[in-house]
């Protein structure tokens, strides 16, 4: 199983948690950091959703899924695979 399938599941999730937990005037698109990328997708299910696909899942796949979902953060981390 790819996350990239699952991309516009992401997109909804992330967008769905900024509006409920946002002041309105927040996007996916002003999330700047890796950290804050992460906090969000944690919260909003999507790594819960990633891990739960396959055993083979490892931060470095998500992390390529979390940088199309906020195209704006910039993360530090190396990916390993």
């Amino acid at each position: 199983m790819r996350l990239s399938e699952h991309l516009n599941h992401y997109v909804q999730l992330a967008e769905s948690f900024i509006a409920t937990h946002g002041d309105g005037t927040v996007t996916r698109h002003d999330v700047e950091t890796g950290v804050t990328a992460w906090a969000i997708a944690h919260k909003a299910g999507i790594t819960r959703h990633a891990y739960d696909l396959s055993r083979d899942i490892l931060d470095a796949h998500i992390q390529t899924a979390l940088e199309h979902v906020f195209p704006c953060a910039k993360f530090k981390d190396k990916k390993r695979y």
